[in-house]
C-alpha cells in the first residue's frame, strides 16, 4: 500500500506542477491582462492589485519547478494548497456576490467565466497538493537523489502558516457574507416614497 501511495502522490506532484507551469507561463506573458483580472474581483484594496497580481504568477512559477523538480516537495505543495484554498474563496465570494467576470485561471487567451464548479475544483485540487504534501513522494525527486530521508522544512511551522491563512479567509468570508446581508436587507426595505 505504500509504494501505490508514493505513485499517488508522484503523479499528483506531477500533475500539479505542470498545471501551474502552464498557468504561470500564461499570466506573465500577458502580465497586465492578469493584474486587471485581479481587479476584476474585487477582493483586494486597491493598492495591492498590481503586487499580487506579478507575484502570484511568479510564485506559481517557483513551486511548479519545486514540484516539477522534487525539491522541497512539503513547502511546495503546502503553498499550491494555500493558493488554491485562496483562489476558490475569491471565486466563491464573487459568485455570491452574483458577478459573472473571467477566472484569470490561465490567460486572456482561454478566458473561463467564474461558476461553482471552478470552486470545486480548486478545492479538491488544494486536497490533492495536501496529499503531496503529506506523503512527499521522493520517487524521481532532487530530495529522493540526495538521500532517501531527505530532510525538508519544519512541517509544523508550515502547518501554522496554513492554519493563518485558512483562519484569515474565513474571516473574510464571514465580512463578505455580513456584506451580503446589509446589501441583501437594503434590497428588502420599500424604497423612499413608492408604494
Amino acid at each position: 500500500m505504500e509504494e501505490a501511495q508514493e505513485l499517488a502522490a508522484l503523479a499528483c506532484r506531477l500533475l500539479l506542477g505542470l498545471m501551474f507551469l502552464r498557468s504561470s507561463v500564461a499570466k506573465l506573458l500577458d502580465a497586465r491582462d492578469f493584474e486587471f483580472t485581479v481587479s476584476r474581483y474585487e477582493v483586494l484594496p486597491a493598492r495591492l492589485v498590481r503586487p499580487v497580481g506579478r507575484w502570484i504568477p511568479r510564485v506559481e512559477l517557483f513551486v511548479a519547478v519545486m514540484l516539477l523538480a522534487g525539491v522541497g516537495t512539503r513547502f511546495a505543495a503546502l503553498v499550491v494548497a494555500a493558493l488554491l484554498a485562496v483562489f476558490a474563496a475569491a471565486i466563491a465570494i464573487n459568485l455570491l456576490r452574483g458577478r459573472s467576470i473571467d477566472c484569470g485561471c490561465h490567460s486572456s487567451t482561454a478566458p473561463e467565466q467564474i461558476h461553482w464548479r471552478l470552486v470545486g475544483r480548486d478545492l479538491g485540487l488544494a486536497f490533492a497538493a495536501t496529499f503531496v504534501a503529506y506523503a512527499a513522494p521522493v520517487v524521481l525527486s532532487v530530495d529522493g537523489a540526495v538521500s532517501a530521508d531527505a530532510s525538508v522544512p519544519n512541517s509544523d511551522a508550515f502547518a501554522v502558516l496554513v492554519a493563518a491563512s485558512t483562519l484569515y479567509l474565513g474571516a473574510v468570508l464571514i465580512r463578505e457574507a455580513r456584506v451580503l446581508r446589509s446589501g441583501a436587507a437594503r434590497l428588502a426595505e420599500p424604497s423612499g416614497g413608492r408604494s
